[in-house]
């Protein structure tokens, strides 16, 4: 069993669960719930949309060594 908050997660298990104020909405793979369960849909549209080409621009996210640079005062500017 995973939980997942992130859907690329779960993509290709055999049966995903999708919840809504703590009740389940629906039960199904992924092919299932794009079809009849409106959450799900919306959920995957947000969460893998396109990024505007506005976007495709800015600086990528700092990499998992930044964190402690910027604590020891040697941050990247």
């Amino acid at each position: 069993m995973t939980i997942a908050h992130r859907l690329s997660t779960v993509l290709d298990a055999d049966r995903i669960v999708v919840m809504d104020a703590g009740r389940v909405r629906a039960v199904g793979t992924h092919p299932d719930l794009m079809r009849r369960d409106d959450l799900y849909r919306r959920l995957v549209v947000r969460q893998f949309a396109v990024v505007p080409e506005a976007h495709a621009q800015a600086a990528p996210p700092p990499g998992p060594d930044a964190g402690e640079a910027r604590r020891a005062g040697q941050g990247h500017r």
